[in-house]
């Protein structure tokens, strides 16, 4: 099968894996639910395999069924009677629990109100606005950061990518969009684009306006990331991605500062995907963003975000005992370990926090920002409509040390050169790339 397809026995591993996910977790004591579960996760590593996911997207599902199989051998062994494995202690979620922010709803836009509240990046009294809202929320809109054209332009080049992934596909023939896989959230398997539209707009005027004024400094950089699409679910349910909540940083070593995202190489693409998730708390702020390339109503599916839960996060890490009780999987919580020492701290079905993520709908063009201590996550597609978004992320230039600085710097300009897109890069770009005057000149030659 060619890679990213999806057929019908791996929708309904989808399917099988969306359900072990979405059943209340305290089944998960029984050792007959583990083994549901176990079998679900080897089926979604199979169909994850199949449809051209990344390597790393793998490697977290190897991990999570590797985490099922030692739980289901601790309740075998319990079983038995076996006393080198005690029966580990319940962990007491209730201290997390009261940490969680109020139930909070985001405000609407007076004037378009199917559309969350947003600024203008190019007003100095709604820039100003916009950061109190930042501080505030955890989370702000700037809308028009990148006009109509541009946005319709950056569609063609992403379904462009698509139909050579997928020859067959044709965003305007409904009976081909199952050549789509949503198993890997509408994620492509290549993990950084340095095509020309994905470059204007991590250099957008606007844009960078925007980040720097929620993080309160002028020398950014920016990062280098990929864009996914949803597709419309309306007639095919099947298809819809599964509704989540989590962190993208291992809470532990973030706030310890005991990742070793200093030492990354920059070899491959993914170690602008690693970036995210080793951060450390002491070199922050840090942000992340999604740029929205097509109006994003609530149906649409997208950006969820839990209000103002930034303002509690030293607290709840806190409450959250050691990393041994929250790593595994069959709990309400638990950690995914990634390269360098980064992570995830994902949130189960069943973990109240879920019912305080709110949507997050904005109009094309617009970027969404949230502070990346914030509890966030995605819907599914429920419309006859497509979602199509890019990922922008910052940080202060102070955040990373001159010798990683130069060979984040030497990879940013073979990706720029391997894509062909150098005579595309402006004054803003090479500042917000962190790239040299020479740098870009040494590659066209």
């Amino acid at each position: 099968m060619e890679a990213g397809l999806v057929d019908q026995s791996g929708a309904r591993e989808k399917r099988a894996a969306r359900d072990v996910d979405s059943s209340d977790t305290s089944e998960c004591d029984t050792k007959e639910a583990v083994t549901q579960a176990f079998k679900a996760a080897t089926l979604e590593v199979a169909s994850l395999k199949r449809s051209g996911a990344s390597a790393e997207e793998v490697r977290d599902a190897v991990q999570r069924l590797l985490a099922l199989k030692q739980q289901h051998a601790r309740l075998a062994r319990r079983k038995k009677g076996d006393p080198r494995t005690p029966r580990p202690q319940p962990l007491d979620r209730t201290a997390a629990h009261r940490c969680y922010p109020p139930p909070t709803e985001i405000p609407r836009n007076p004037l378009d109100p199917e559309f969350t509240v947003s600024f203008s990046a190019t007003n100095a009294a709604d820039v100003g606005a916009a950061q109190k809202f930042f501080c505030e929320y955890g989370f702000v809109v700037f809308r028009e950061v990148v006009d109509a054209e541009q946005c319709q332009n950056t569609v063609h080049e992403v379904f462009d990518h698509l139909q050579t992934v997928h020859p067959d596909f044709d965003r305007l023939d409904p009976t081909t969009h199952h050549l789509l896989s949503s198993t890997t959230y509408g994620l492509p398997a290549q993990q950084a684009f340095f095509t020309r539209r994905c470059l204007e707009n991590r250099q957008s005027p606007r844009v960078l306006t925007a980040m720097r004024a929620v993080l309160g400094v002028s020398d950014i950089l920016v990062s280098h990331d990929r864009w996914c699409v949803y597709r419309p679910t309306l007639d095919h349910p099947e298809w819809r991605t599964r509704g989540n909540v989590h962190l993208d940083v291992h809470p532990w070593r973030y706030t310890a500062g005991e990742t070793a995202v200093e030492d990354l190489p920059y070899a491959d693409h993914v170690d602008f995907i690693t970036e995210l998730n080793a951060v450390v708390q002491s070199s922050g702020p840090h942000i992340q963003g999604v740029l929205t390339l097509e109006d994003n109503r609530e149906e649409d599916g997208g950006t969820m975000l839990v209000p103002k839960f930034h303002s509690r996060f030293n607290e709840w890490f806190d409450t959250l005992g050691s990393l041994d009780q929250n790593s595994d999987v069959g709990g309400l919580c638990w950690v995914v370990n990634r390269r360098q020492g980064g992570g995830s701290y994902k949130f189960a079905p069943a973990d109240p926090i879920n019912k305080l993520a709110r949507r997050v709908t904005m109009r094309a063009g617009s970027i969404v920002l949230w502070n990346q201590e914030t509890v966030h996550g995605s819907q599914p597609n429920r419309s006859g409509a497509w979602r199509v978004a890019q990922f922008i992320k910052a940080f202060p230039t102070t955040a990373i040390s001159a010798e990683r600085a130069k060979r984040r710097r030497e990879a940013v300009c073979r990706g720029i050169a391997d894509a062909g897109t150098t005579q595309f890069v402006s004054p803003d770009g090479m500042e917000a790339f962190g790239l040299h005057s020479d740098d870009l000149d040494a590659v066209r030659h």
